[in-house]
């Protein structure tokens, strides 16, 4: 990269870098290594949220280059739910081990173990076949066909005179102002939301706030990669930053809490009434007081998030 890059250059760099990324852990991902799954996932959401945050930057120099970025970002997208159920799936079996580690009762009550062990199987079930599945979705798109695009259109943004609209500037001045430009942006879309969340009834919630947690999370990810990249958190965001990550952990808690306690009712629900799989009464009982904990898990990082989100509001202020 040269030493006063352009806005052009660095998402170049970027694209290149998580490009190459996602295609060392696809290995890892058919191989069924380790976090292989967990880190595909965020590579895949790194990109997307690159691609986004400067979409009306990149869209000339894509059609340019008779590159099409709706339909790269649209396959990024459908890739990323795909592993995202995978990811789902591993995160349940990790969190069930993480609550029973925590209760320091659980070892000697038996139907807390075996419900445990009924959920450990189950979210391995499930891990295994949307994991496949997204293999099967990676496959019908074409040997190297995704990262073909998006090599493409590295090149295409590394090459092109990319200058963002909104200043006419170019170099530095172009790379610190589009920055600038996309954080304000994106925190301003973050505290729109967390507003109609606010407003969203009890039933809307849970899904309300994932929306929340999904766009700082777009934030934190673009941050990182231009950082990574040389180039520098604008002055007077810093806070900006801070408050919109801590707003992501806190409603990535809720999400996750969210999630187990339905995985956890539905692994018991869908077992059978009778037969070899079927469970106790006093199984289905400790399930149901694992999967109602999680309300405590909830209610506390929904306090955290609510004080993140005034730190957020006020930086904007």
């Amino acid at each position: 990269m040269p030493a006063t890059p352009t806005l052009g250059g660095v998402l170049a760099a970027v694209i290149t870098a998580q490009t190459a990324a996602l295609v060392d852990l696809e290995r890892g991902v058919r191989e069924d290594a380790p976090d292989a799954v967990h880190q595909y996932r965020v590579t895949l959401r790194r990109l997307r949220s690159v691609l986004a945050a400067f979409r009306t930057d990149l869209e000339p120099v894509a059609a340019a280059a008779a590159l099409d970025l709706p339909a790269l970002t649209t396959r990024l997208r459908d890739t990323a739910r795909a592993f995202g159920l995978a990811r789902d799936a591993e995160v349940n079996g990790e969190l069930v081990a993480e609550r029973l580690a925590g209760d320091a009762d659980a070892a000697g009550r038996g139907a807390v173990v075996e419900a445990g062990r009924i959920l450990a199987e189950t979210a391995a079930e499930d891990y295994q076949q949307h994991r496949v599945a997204a293999i099967a979705l990676l496959d019908g798109y074409g040997p190297g066909s995704l990262t073909a695009v998006l090599t493409a259109l590295a090149t295409a943004a590394g090459e092109a005179p990319l200058t963002h609209a909104a200043t006419g500037s170019g170099a530095r001045d172009d790379v610190d102002a589009a920055f600038a430009r996309t954080i304000d942006a994106q925190a301003a879309h973050v505290l729109r939301l967390a507003r109609k969340a606010k407003r969203a009834t009890p039933a809307d919630a849970a899904t309300a706030l994932h929306e929340v947690r999904k766009k700082a999370k777009r934030l934190r990810y673009t941050i990182e990669e231009l950082t990574a990249h040389e180039v520098a958190v604008p002055p007077g965001r810093q806070d900006v930053v801070d408050a919109a990550h801590r707003i992501q952990k806190h409603l990535g808690t809720h999400h996750d809490s969210v999630g187990l306690a339905a995985f956890i009712r539905a692994a018991v629900e869908a077992r059978p009434a009778t037969g070899r799989r079927a469970v106790s009464t006093a199984v289905a009982f400790a399930a149901g007081e694992l999967a109602g904990a999680e309300r405590a898990v909830q209610q506390t990082a929904l306090r955290k998030y609510h004080r993140a989100r005034r730190a957020l509001r006020d930086a904007l202020a």
